[in-house]
């Protein structure tokens, strides 16, 4: 959230008692420590944002100059998202107690089929593009809908606004317990804010002033617009001619403020105070006596506490029992013993401004000196006659002189000078055309070639590794929720064919909490047989009782050209030796309809065998 938009902003009373307007206010304070905190780092965030939608000239500059972008920047970025975009990641959860495995591989089924089902790739890459571009840090949250999917809920996985974080400000991680309090702050229209909290609605008016993002507004159109798109005064950006004096007036918006913490208040635990006979006593009003026993945590899996416009509209245990905040840090280039990171941009912009300069420098220096000029004695022709005109005949006064004089090439530097620059973005950004895909000119030998492709995926696993550490995370706020809430039967399908829609696995999926053993659930697996008329039937049922204790697993596999040819090639060498089934050779390859070509060689291969034991006997 941009700070402009939070001008204007304080914790004034409300109508509310003394006691919430004390929450509200502690968690004001939290916020306005955690905003200073961060304050520093948020200053780089828009430009990087603006460098790579190409806005990267900070000054008008005249019209009579070229204000160029080659936008290496974008590129780069869009290099990056989809090699590690490509392959769906596969999870895979692995049970403490060894007679869960059942169970565990129902859950990984599970969750590819909500990751399907839901679009989640879509928000990974846009988890992962938001690092790449502006703050080098992104959040994913992992979160549960009850009104959804016809009140059945439904698992919510969304990107957050890196402006809407506010971390403890000496965090380094979210859930490592580096960080006692994490704070989402967004502003929300302020009939949105009324109809989620209609108890509220009357003193819901709207704290916020905000419109367009302050980068937006007509006084800093000048420092923030690329001046190539305004090289004469009538030409004007998209935005800036839409943009008018009404719409630059300040729209009411509420701000919305999810503060989860740990909070370690005590409450006391008391029972009824008994006489010599096992009976209750009372004072002499008649209000029974109680004495306290024991004492406890008031929050034992946390505390969420919810303020919209000043007003506490929540203030209660973390609706999450796993006691985890319901968030995951994606890191671009991490900064030791920091909560923020580096993005691709912070580090690009510098040589990416030395060659806009140099090109535009190189393009002025073409128009002002590589054209020929007309040199003649003063009244030896008729200047206005004299054009560019292919073919001009020029007619001239006898005896005088007229001739032309040809322009001046580039200085032979400038272009060394460019590669120059262009070597130091590619050094910066660490992926070469060899990542890309491309086969080096220069280089002829396998060996060697296979060599620089291993050295130049080097960066690429590095942020694998950290997009699997992020992954893990989501898995494991994936599998709370999934015990937590899927207390009711879902109808899960697996394998399914786009050609053949009754051909995939179908099963129904519930886990509830045990009422025998309290601590422990009851997993119900219930398969789906198809029948001869084609309807699917509940069959066998399985019940299984766990703890729900599962260790996340998650392969992010390489997206790179050649490390899929390698990839194919050992699932070959693997598959002839016998050691691959059919089934994992085919998705190995990424052959489409795999499950279904398996599962027809399959019962080919079982029939074969029946057909040879038969003959035999």
């Amino acid at each position: 959230m941009d700070n402009a938009v939070l001008e204007g902003y304080d914790a004034s009373a409300s109508e509310q008692s003394p006691e919430e307007q004390a929450v509200v206010q502690k968690v004001e304070h939290l916020f306005q420590a955690a905003r200073k905190a961060r304050r520093p780092k948020e200053g780089r965030w828009n430009e990087n944002y603006e460098f790579y939608l190409g806005r990267q000239w900070t000054y008008r500059r005249p019209s009579y100059r070229h204000s160029e972008v080659v936008n290496l920047i974008f590129a780069a970025v869009e290099a990056i998202v989809p090699i590690l975009t490509d392959n769906r990641p596969e999870f895979a959860f692995l049970p403490e107690d060894s007679e869960d495995r059942e169970l565990a591989e129902a859950l990984s089924k599970v969750a590819d089929f909500d990751w399907s089902r839901e679009g989640w790739d879509y928000i990974l890459a846009e988890v992962i593009k938001s690092a790449l571009i502006s703050s080098g840090t992104s959040i994913g949250a992992m979160e549960f809908d009850p009104e959804q999917n016809s009140g059945l809920g439904r698992i919510i996985f969304r990107n957050v606004d890196a402006l809407n974080i506010y971390p403890a400000p000496r965090a380094k991680d979210i859930n490592d317990g580096t960080c006692p309090y994490f704070i989402e702050a967004e502003p929300i229209p302020v009939e949105e804010a009324k109809g989620m909290f209609p108890e509220l609605a009357h003193m819901i008016k709207g704290s916020v002033g905000s419109g367009y993002p302050s980068k937006y507004e007509r006084k800093d159109f000048d420092q923030t617009l690329n001046a190539n798109s305004t090289r004469s005064n009538e030409a004007q950006d998209d935005l800036t001619s839409s943009y008018t004096q009404k719409d630059s007036k300040p729209v009411g918006e509420s701000l919305l403020i999810k503060c989860y913490m740990q909070d370690d208040t005590m409450e006391e635990v008391k029972q009824a105070c008994m006489d010599q006979y096992g009976n209750p006593t009372y004072t002499a009003e008649g209000v029974p006596l109680e004495e306290v026993v024991d004492t406890k945590k008031k929050y034992p899996n946390g505390r969420l506490t919810i303020v919209i416009d000043n007003l506490l509209a929540f203030d209660g245990d973390n609706p999450y029992k796993d006691g985890l905040y319901p968030y995951a840090r994606f890191v671009d280039y991490f900064v030791p013993n920091e909560f923020w990171a580096l993005s691709e941009v912070d580090n690009l912009k510098s040589p990416q401004r030395m060659l806009n300069r140099l090109l535009s420098f190189m393009m002025d220096t073409i128009v002002l000196m590589g054209n020929p000029i007309w040199v003649a004695d003063i009244g030896a022709i008729d200047t206005d006659m004299v054009t560019n005109q292919p073919g001009l005949v020029v007619e001239k006064t006898p005896g005088s002189d007229v001739h032309r004089e040809a322009g001046l090439g580039l200085p032979s530097n400038l272009f060394s000078v460019y590669e120059l620059c262009r070597d130091a973005f590619d050094r910066i950004f660490g992926i070469n055309e060899l990542t890309q895909g491309a086969r080096p000119q220069n280089v002829s030998s396998n060996v060697a070639l296979e060599t620089l492709q291993e050295a130049g995926q080097t960066r690429i696993r590095q942020k694998a590794r950290n997009l699997e550490k992020f992954l893990k995370e989501i898995g494991t706020l994936y599998v709370s929720r999934v015990m937590q809430f899927y207390s009711t039967p879902r109808l899960i399908t697996i394998n399914q064919d786009a050609a053949n829609v009754l051909g995939g696995e179908q099963f129904k999926f519930q886990i509830e909490e045990s009422k025998e053993n309290p601590g422990k659930y009851i997993a119900t697996l219930t398969k789906r047989e198809q029948q001869p008329d084609g309807r699917m039937m509940d069959g066998e049922k399985k019940k299984f009782e766990t703890e729900g204790l599962f260790d996340v697993r998650t392969v992010v596999g390489s997206n790179l050209p050649y490390a899929k040819k390698s990839k194919a090639n050992m699932a070959f060498q693997l598959f002839d030796r016998g050691v691959l089934p059919i089934r994992q050779f085919l998705k190995d390859l990424d052959y489409p309809n795999a499950d279904k070509i398996a599962d027809e060689a399959e019962q080919k291969a079982q029939q074969a065998a029946e057909a040879k034991a038969a003959q035999g006997g």
